[in-house]
């Protein structure tokens, strides 16, 4: 697992990196009775359909020929159904998530010297000043 990767995402203690022992079957078994239940997908059709229904209203309102960042306006839409799903609204500090989210996405598809040289990558991380980018997005 890469630097950023394992700083991201605790160490790979999750349903994506984690290993495949028993804490992560009881994971996969809750997501798979408790989130992912047909009844509970359609329960947020309502939510997805407003989002997806103001995601085209506000394309359509820009005026003609105007360029429409799509990448931005899909993040946004994603971020909204999520927000919606799990709290009840849209997360007020949406500005600060998606750009705090874009520069974790960055430093996980980016070049790090410490995946090249996994011995040491503590020194590595430490030395090209990897770990406060790291420290700051997990942070934030």
């Amino acid at each position: 697992m890469s630097a950023s990767a394992d700083a991201n995402f605790y160490g790979g203690n999750d349903i994506v990196f984690g290993r495949h022992d028993e804490f992560w079957r009881q994971m996969r078994r809750l997501c798979a009775t408790q989130l992912l239940i047909s009844k509970r997908v359609r329960s947020h059709q309502a939510i997805r359909h407003n989002e997806i229904s103001r995601l085209v209203r506000s394309i359509a309102a820009c005026p003609s020929g105007s360029f429409i960042n799509l990448s931005e306006e899909l993040l946004n839409l994603s971020n909204n159904i999520t927000g919606f799903s799990v709290i009840g609204g849209r997360c007020k500090e949406q500005r600060m998530f998606l750009s705090t989210l874009v520069g974790a996405n960055q430093l996980l598809n980016g070049f790090a010297l410490a995946d090249l040289f996994p011995y040491i990558p503590g020194f590595i991380i430490w030395f090209t000043g990897c770990r406060k980018k790291l420290d700051f997005c997990r942070l934030s």
